[in-house]
């Protein structure tokens, strides 16, 4: 039997949900204990809209709050410099304790 006038027609692979692992909480006793589950990921409820995360939805569902200092962010650009070269700079020390220690030994 000649081949070459056979057309191979690969079947397409059987299609699978798309499931999703997460863990599931329980309390039994006092005690937290978290069980892997599968579920399916279409059936999963839709995000909360963005209206439930308004300052009155949260405030009327008794989220805590707590306010953030604006004396954090006095200046984005330079603070951020700052923050970078600190930890060039205790990076470069760190690897310059490591050559010392390796070259004692």
């Amino acid at each position: 039997m000649a081949f070459r006038n056979h057309k191979f027609c690969p079947s397409p692979p059987v299609s699978e949900g798309v499931v999703e692992t997460v863990l599931k909480v329980s309390t039994v006793d006092g005690v937290d204990i978290s069980t892997p589950v599968t579920i399916d990921a279409c059936s999963k409820p839709p995000l909360p809209s963005a209206d439930d995360y308004r300052l009155s939805a949260l405030l009327a569902c008794g989220a805590s709050l707590s306010p953030v200092s604006p004396t954090l962010f006095q200046d984005i650009d330079v603070d951020s410099d700052a923050f970078v070269n600190q930890l060039l700079s205790s990076d470069v020390s760190r690897e310059t304790e490591n050559q010392e220690d390796s070259s004692n030994d």
